[in-house]
């Protein structure tokens, strides 16, 4: 029996629906995946069992998730492996072994299908973890250059790619302003930056929880004008401050500020 014929054969002794490809091969279908077994007639003792481009890639930054996830794949599951096809557009993964005699094949097929099936669901969980967290990355980093460079530094540029056109602080620092949208940040930004001089601020840390971004900073600076109820003193002060930023679609809907009274900083 030729290695064709043993594939239609086991296959179909499996539950399998299989077809014979016009260049010799043999396809079928599980899990709403088409497979290929590749019958290389003149290399009687290699199987190879392949999982064709079942990922698609469109971007630059996915193709190094792709390249690191299709790495963590090869060396994880030891016989299946994911690879990226030349043009760097899709991904694949195969078995492929050597066996003595085709019939070798009818108790090991079932586990190379397993272990093929096991590494295209570890590469796709992979790549949507690797996506959502560079997903978070790129927001709190928005939400660091927001404190250091708007408040820090009063550079108000990025206002409109940071925030939604209908955000709102929700904390006491709403009295700002009135209206919403990137306006409202800008000027409570602003008149942060205006109650101080040499003003510093420190991201101590941050954390994401689904849609929601928790940063903790520090402000230091001279307090030389007034900050809600907060009359200048004229001191070089630090205060410790909070904020939940909502995120939707890429950009901050709301947020809720908490700050500290300011405190005198020992020189």
């Amino acid at each position: 029996m030729n290695k064709v014929d043993m594939y239609l054969d086991i296959l179909a002794d499996l539950g399998f629906r299989p077809e014979r490809t016009s260049a010799g091969n043999v396809v079928f279908k599980a899990e709403g995946l088409t497979y290929c077994l590749y019958a290389n007639e003149s290399d009687p003792v290699y199987f190879q069992l392949v999982c064709p481009n079942f990922w698609a890639i469109e971007t630059a930054e996915e193709l190094q998730r792709a390249l690191y996830c299709a790495s963590e794949i090869s060396r994880d599951t030891k016989v299946a492996k994911a690879y990226i096809n030349p043009e760097e557009t899709r991904v694949s993964a195969a078995v492929e072994m050597f066996v003595a005699e085709l019939d070798h094949l009818r108790p090991i097929f079932t586990r190379a299908l397993s272990a093929l099936g096991w590494a295209i669901s570890e590469f796709r969980q992979r790549m949507h973890a690797r996506e959502e967290r560079a997903q978070q990355e790129e927001q709190t980093a928005m939400i660091r250059r927001w404190l250091q460079r708007a408040i820090g530094q009063g550079i108000m540029a990025e206002a409109g790619a940071i925030f939604a056109a209908d955000y709102v602080e929700r904390g006491a620092l709403a009295a700002f302003a009135p209206t919403r949208g990137p306006e409202h940040a800008q000027a409570i930004a602003s008149a942060i930056h205006a109650a101080f001089a040499d003003l510093r601020i420190l991201v101590a840390s941050q954390v994401v929880e689904n849609d929601q971004i928790v940063t903790r900073w520090t402000l230091t600076g001279l307090h030389r004008a007034p900050l809600m109820d907060l009359l200048p003193s004229g001191q070089l002060v630090t205060c410790n401050a909070v904020r939940i930023d909502r995120v939707r679609e890429g950009r901050v809907a709301e947020s809720w500020t908490m700050i500290e009274r300011p405190m005198p900083v020992d020189r």
